[in-house]
């Protein structure tokens, strides 16, 4: 019967939202409503996950740009202070204002990802591949990548590490 119903819930999906089921995967029914409400304009919806594990759910996304460029201001707003020689109470304000942005990225990563999904379902589609090869590569560029994320998150605290001893942070 299980099976039965779902049937039928494809079937009632536009092209769009089919597309959307390939490109997302597993958390489908999470995102539809989501990538839904802004369809119709409401851009805010807070993605817990996102605000959590903030550049690793960009990467685990395949959002690789977003990715370096999130984890790049981080790095700055954690370097300044110990560039410039800032106070501690100067440190602790930035520290203070980024949290603000993980509370930004946190409502508004769906949006994000919502755009990713339209301009990369959009450059498959406008290729004119098959059917079949189309969809295998929505499928291909959406879903999830966990193997990227640790992998770059291993290699950037190595660094990180690295970087911090050279400068005499550590």
């Amino acid at each position: 019967m299980e099976i039965l119903d779902n049937h039928i819930f494809e079937e009632e999906l536009s092209e769009k939202e089919a597309d959307w089921k390939l490109f997302i995967g597993d958390k489908f029914d999470y995102y539809l409503p989501v990538w839904q409400k802004m369809e119709q304009g409401q851009k805010i919806h807070f993605n817990l996950s996102a605000f959590i594990f903030w550049v690793g759910w960009a990467a685990f996304r395949k959002m690789y740009l977003i990715y370096f460029l999130l984890f790049a201001a981080r790095q700055v707003t954690n370097y300044l202070p110990f560039l410039f020689n800032a106070s501690p109470e100067l440190t602790l304000f930035i520290e203070t204002m980024f949290f603000f942005v993980y509370l930004a990225w946190g409502f508004y990563a769906n949006w994000v990802y919502y755009n990713h999904a339209q301009k990369k379902i959009a450059s498959i589609k406008a290729a004119g591949l098959s059917k079949v090869l189309e969809e295998k590569s929505i499928r291909d560029a959406g879903q999830t990548d966990i193997q990227f994320p640790i992998f770059m998150g291993i290699v950037l605290f190595v660094l990180t590490r690295f970087i911090e001893t050279f400068l005499g942070i550590i």
